[in-house]
């Protein structure tokens, strides 16, 4: 699989781990095996730590923006 550097710490949801990158994307993964399965260009880095409620992932992006994803 491909290796991302400088990623926030992944969370986990069921059967997908979600990370995001230094090149501003947030990237959802088979959790068995690292496909990615959606990347989505947030248009700025993330270096902060992702946070999970629910099925409900939050994240901060370093333009001061605080977005929420509905997780399925």
């Amino acid at each position: 699989g491909e290796v991302m550097k400088n990623t926030s710490a992944p969370v986990v949801f069921s059967d997908k781990v979600v990370y995001a990158a230094d090149n501003g994307t947030l990237n959802v993964a088979d959790i068995k095996t690292g496909k990615i399965l959606q990347s989505i260009n947030l248009g700025t880095p993330v270096k902060a730590s992702l946070t999970v409620s629910g099925n409900l992932l939050c994240l901060s992006t370093c333009d001061g923006r605080i977005i929420g994803f509905a997780v399925k």
